[in-house]
């Protein structure tokens, strides 16, 4: 027979309770469990590639200094990610006619399809937010991380 363990009392988190980096950061980890189990694991997909994609489908033929300027990702950053992108054949560049340094950036048929797919998979996974805040609060809480993103 094993020991009875006594349950221990939650952690005291009022220090951190009114501030908003750590509400923030504890959502995030709901969240980012939600993307990982319902895009990530299934489709292979990093955060930062599905926002991409997300972004290139809906800006076709946006450049990377926009990408950049939007994430704050410095460019040797973002170079990387595209690479790794057009490596898994979800993204192709394309030098500007009149401008050699810019690079548009479009999806590929197959990069197209997993945008979609991925958004449709984060979608029926955020549900899960459904049995916690209403349709009005979840507009709401939109609405004032977006502002806070500002």
């Amino acid at each position: 027979m094993s020991p009875t363990r006594e349950k221990s009392p939650p952690l005291d988190q009022s220090r951190l309770a009114h501030t908003l980096g750590y509400a923030i950061a504890r959502a995030a980890v709901t969240t980012n469990q939600l993307f990982s189990q319902g895009v990530g694991e299934p489709l292979g997909v990093r955060p930062v590639e599905f926002t991409l994609l997300q972004l290139i489908f809906s800006n076709r033929n946006t450049t990377q200094k926009r990408l950049c300027d939007l994430l704050r990702v410095p460019a040797p950053q973002m170079t990387l990610i595209l690479d790794r992108l057009q490596e898994r054949g979800w993204v192709e560049r394309e030098r500007d006619a009149n401008d050699r340094r810019a690079l548009h950036l479009r999806l590929t048929a197959e990069g197209e399809r997993l945008a979609e797919e991925s958004l449709a998979a984060l979608r029926v996974a955020e549900q899960a937010l459904d049995r916690v805040l209403s349709s009005g609060e979840r507009l709401l809480l939109q609405e004032l991380l977006a502002k806070v993103a500002r």
